[in-house]
């Protein structure tokens, strides 16, 4: 092994060089995040194997407890780069788990990258925004009706809109909480989708018909009694 290079497209990295990894060239130095089910708990960079390096000699008690405590994996997210580009790679993505309201069990490496008053300062309001955010997300859903189906970030699958028996009065406030979580929702007996980060008035109407039809279902009944009688609907 070339001890200034390192290929970074072999095989034997596969399981942490996805087709998402950004491969800058040959350097061994690389920045990677540390995962759980519940998103990441961990930014570092480092040469080499640094990224798959796990024991109480290298890592923090509090990297160790999540570890021990949870099911963990490694994702590169760069690599290839020089040192200087590596660092700045790992602070942008420090910044921005931390803007986005992360917890990072590199905390002190976060604090001492905001080492100066100032920074220090834009650092604790960044926290507190975080916080405000989880806040409002958190006030938003408590008084939802089966806010428990709602999935941040994901998807979840709803039976049928009929099963909304609130009405309109239920589902929109529903989806309206969907939206803010960026969570889809797909009802598939209706075999609608309703995406996040799209709005469109047909729909909204349409899924009114539905809403309206679950709290009134005698709409439903008169439709197929009509349906069962067209020979005699007749205008004359």
């Amino acid at each position: 092994m070339n001890k200034d290079t390192m290929n970074w497209n072999r095989l034997s990295l596969r399981k942490w060089v996805g087709p998402e990894t950004q491969i800058l060239g040959d350097s061994p130095y690389s920045v990677y995040e540390w995962h759980t089910k519940d998103g990441v708990f961990y930014v570092g960079m480092g040469k080499w194997y640094r990224f798959n390096d796990v024991n109480k000699k290298s890592r923090s008690k509090e990297f160790m407890d999540v570890y021990s405590n949870n099911f963990c994996w490694p994702v590169i997210v760069a690599c290839g780069m020089s040192e200087q580009e590596t660092r700045r790679i790992e602070r942008e993505l420090i910044e921005k788990y931390v803007n986005d309201g992360a917890h990072l069990v590199n905390k002190q490496y976060v604090v001492d990258f905001y080492h100066t008053p100032a920074n220090l300062q834009k650092y604790e309001a960044m926290r507190a925004r975080a916080r405000e955010r989880n806040r409002e997300k958190t006030e938003l859903i408590t008084n939802i009706k089966y806010s428990e189906r709602i999935i941040e970030n994901g998807t979840t699958e709803i039976p049928s809109i009929f099963m909304f028996k609130g009405g309109c009065d239920e589902l929109f406030p529903f989806l309206y909480a969907c939206r803010k979580m960026n969570c889809t929702v797909k009802f598939a007996n209706e075999q609608i989708e309703v995406k996040p980060d799209c709005r469109s008035i047909a729909q909204d109407i349409e899924l009114s018909f539905y809403a309206a039809t679950a709290k009134h279902p005698k709409i439903a009944n008169d439709y197929v009694r009509y349906l069962g009688n067209l020979s005699l609907m007749k205008w004359s």
